[in-house]
């Protein structure tokens, strides 16, 4: 179910373990590849019916925090 999906991804980020795709996505940030990108956030997108979506919207979140925390 979605609700034990969302707990053993929680339990991992506390881990400090990260899913494939979320991994894909901060492998190619760095990159000087705009196509790497795209392919990491579509793979994202197109995972499960909102979970890709919704950590994406978490990554935004926490990336927002940072960048607000060092200001």
């Amino acid at each position: 179910s979605t609700v034990k999906l969302s707990e053993s991804f929680y339990e991992d980020l506390l881990l400090r373990k990260l899913w494939r795709r979320g991994k894909s996505l901060l492998e190619a940030l760095p990159t000087d590849d705009p196509q790497k990108v795209i392919s990491a956030l579509n793979g994202l997108i197109r995972w499960g019916h909102s979970s890709g979506r919704a950590w994406l919207a978490w990554f935004a979140f926490g990336v927002e925090e940072i960048c607000n925390s060092t200001q």
